[in-house]
């Protein structure tokens, strides 16, 4: 039995540990939520971010991968764990399989700022696929160490890094075509001035014909720039396709002595369009038709109508282009073969111009074609009598029509 004296102090003492061993549990509690909290936070994260994000144990098998990793392997990450690194996502740097286990290969390799390391893998179709890695130490659950990966599928940068690099080798080969003509003549000019009147007047038309060429191939790139930062506008309205593109096919059918079969029903309704852009969507189609039916092969254009829209398609019969081609054809700078580039020329912008513009008329473009039989592009427009009058932007630079010609190369005046 404690004194009388004692019993103050011991409860006081018993009371202290009390609200110590609560105030401890308070603490434990909040840190396990604030605890709970960041591993939630952080799984939300790994699991939404696009990149594929893995984990390995120190012998090189995967213990964690996201959801980002099973898009990239085409398999559940539950089908992924435990299997070694290399089996389980099949990377490569060189022709060199990535073996992790006996040590990543990737530690330390990414820390210079360049984001990563260049591997790759075989996709499902059996195609090279690019990939940036990189690989990081991490404290694992048992205290052990454990290796967290980050895969960015940089197919698309590279194909933009190939196409920017053929677009400037076909480029510097249109740009250079012209200028060597132009100075050619220049300089005989410049030799010989007692040339006769009619050589003399060869001369100067050449070099009046090659700076217009050279002057659409630079207007062109402007505008694709331009269409680019999103600085194109057009103002829609009901537009009588029917006679516009008639006109452009005497037009160019004149232009290249080539007979171009136009067809289109007497009471074909207006479209919701821009008669400029339009102009400029049919004349590359156009253009396109031609180059590539070297042989003189026949083109037919065709207009038609039903409830909602009314469609135009140009068909040749070309040399054609297969599916992948056909898939590609409306990106920018893209071009199909590096031997059709020598054979036809072009800057491979065409026909993301006319993309855009079909887009900003709030239509559509699609095409048909097989290899050897030619090529079909149809254009869907909106009928304008069956929609809304359409908000029209603001007007500046960039919708002016007298701008918007100069730009993409197209006469003022449309006629034969």
């Amino acid at each position: 039995t404690l004194p009388s004296s004692s019993i103050i102090p011991f409860s006081c003492g018993i009371l202290a540990v009390l609200f110590l061993v609560d105030r401890t549990t308070v603490l434990q509690a909040r840190a396990a939520a604030t605890s709970d909290r960041f591993r939630s936070r952080a799984d939300t994260i790994v699991a939404h971010v696009a990149d594929a994000v893995f984990v390995t144990d120190t012998s090189g098998r995967v213990v964690l991968a996201n959801p980002g990793t099973e898009r990239l392997v085409g398999r559940r990450a539950a089908e992924l764990v435990n299997y070694a690194c290399h089996e389980a996502l099949g990377l490569r740097e060189g022709e060199r399989p990535l073996d992790c286990s006996s040590g990543c290969p990737l530690l330390g390799r990414g820390a210079d700022g360049d984001g990563g390391v260049e591997v790759w893998r075989y996709d499902a179709h059996q195609q090279r696929q690019p990939l940036l890695a990189d690989a990081a130490l991490v404290d694992g659950v048992d205290g052990t160490a454990e290796v967290v990966h980050s895969v960015r599928d940089i197919t698309r940068l590279k194909q933009a890094e190939e196409a920017k690099t053929l677009f400037l080798a076909t480029a510097s080969h249109e740009l250079k075509t012209p200028l060597t003509v132009i100075s050619g003549f220049a300089s005989t000019l410049l030799r010989y001035p007692a040339l006769e009147d009619d050589m003399r007047q060869s001369a100067l038309t050449a070099i009046q014909t090659r700076a217009q060429e050279l002057t659409r191939i630079v207007e062109r790139l402007l505008l694709s720039s331009r269409i680019e930062a999103g600085h194109v506008q057009l103002d829609l309205t009901a537009t009588e396709v029917g006679a516009l593109i008639r006109n452009r096919v005497e037009a160019c059918s004149a232009a290249v002595n080539r007979t171009i079969t136009f067809a289109a029903p007497e009471d074909l309704p207006p479209a919701l369009g821009n008669a400029d852009a339009l102009t400029t969507v049919i004349d590359h189609l156009l253009e396109n038709a031609i180059k590539y039916s070297p042989g003189g092969q026949h083109i037919d254009v065709a207009l038609s109508a039903d409830d909602t829209t009314v469609s135009v398609s140009i068909s040749d019969q070309g040399i054609g282009m297969d599916a992948e081609q056909a898939e590609h054809c409306f990106d920018k700078f893209w071009q199909a073969e590096a031997s059709d580039v020598r054979r036809f020329g072009g800057t491979g912008i065409g026909l993301y111009i006319v993309r855009s513009l079909v887009d900003t008329m709030r239509g559509a473009i699609s095409v048909a074609s097989k290899p050897g039989e030619g090529t079909t592009f149809t254009i869907a427009m909106q009928r304008a009598d069956r929609i809304p009058q359409p908000r029209q932007p603001h007007r500046g630079e960039s919708t002016s029509i007298r701008e918007f010609m100069r730009q993409i190369g197209v006469p003022e005046v449309s006629g034969p």
